[in-house]
């Protein structure tokens, strides 16, 4: 029986995009589940605050991102926690996700 998942829209600057798009085609996912992916990993192995990059580079892309139940009661913690909304708090962990690994073979299993 496959989990229940919430479905989350999540904005992503196109820096970020691209970076998702690369990790997804070595990974063969969808760029939503690698999205899923990373931000799962993110939520289980950190839930201290992200600090948001200010400088607006370029535009954005929207992507929808599925999310087991347990991780969107995380992720709605952090989002009450850091007084944002949960689309944002996703959004900037799986930028800085992104940004220290460069692929990530499963949940926990991260590549530097």
């Amino acid at each position: 029986m496959k989990k229940k998942e919430i479905r989350l829209v999540v904005e992503l600057p196109l820096t970020f995009d691209e970076s998702l798009s690369e990790s997804s085609e070595r990974s063969f996912r969808s760029r939503a589940k690698e999205a899923s992916i990373r931000l799962q990993d993110h939520l289980n192995n950190s839930l201290n605050s992200i600090v948001p990059d200010k400088t607006k580079v370029g535009g954005t892309v929207s992507l929808t991102v599925g999310i087991p139940v347990d991780i969107n009661k995380k992720l709605s913690i952090c989002a009450i926690i850091n007084a944002r909304d949960k689309s944002k708090e996703a959004s900037l962990r799986i930028q800085d996700h992104l940004s220290k690994f460069s692929g990530i073979a499963s949940i926990g299993r991260r590549v530097s």
